[in-house]
């Protein structure tokens, strides 16, 4: 199994930037009312945060196919890492999908999506996980 990491920067979404935000205030009582619009005080910036996300690679990078045909390059990787202190494995199969890796995006594949042949392979390795067996897709090197 290979560890993989990948960085994204999280921002949270505000008004836009060339908007300015507007405030409402009013007052009314029996018998009329009224309503201000106008600018407010701009909130302060939004604090940038890094987060770091490690994937557990279960295979190398490899074509994928799925049952109609279209193929994606990418490492199948595990949605959690388990715990080996507990002696839980990795996940590998959720609820009837894979998780695949792509230039550090993520595509959760349905299993019923992918070509017989392939849908095969993932769950050998699911099940070789389970068995805390090494997983090898690729082929040995020659001596």
């Amino acid at each position: 199994m290979t560890i993989c990491s990948a960085s994204a920067q999280a921002v949270p979404k505000g008004p836009p930037r060339n908007s300015p935000a507007r405030g409402i205030s009013g007052g009314g009582s029996f018998g009329g009312g009224g309503i201000n619009i106008g600018p407010t005080a701009p909130d302060a910036p939004a604090e940038k945060q890094t987060v770091t996300v490690t994937y557990m690679a279960l295979t190398d990078l490899r074509q994928w196919t799925s049952a109609d045909g279209r193929s994606i390059l990418a490492r199948m990787v595990a949605f959690d890492a388990g715990d080996a202190e507990a002696g839980r494995a990795p996940v590998v199969v959720k609820d009837g999908a894979i998780r695949l890796l792509k230039d550090k995006r993520e595509y959760v594949l349905p299993l019923e999506k992918l070509s017989a042949e392939h849908r095969d392979e993932a769950l050998a390795i699911a099940e070789r996980v389970r068995a805390g067996a090494a997983v090898r897709t690729s082929a040995p090197a020659a001596e």
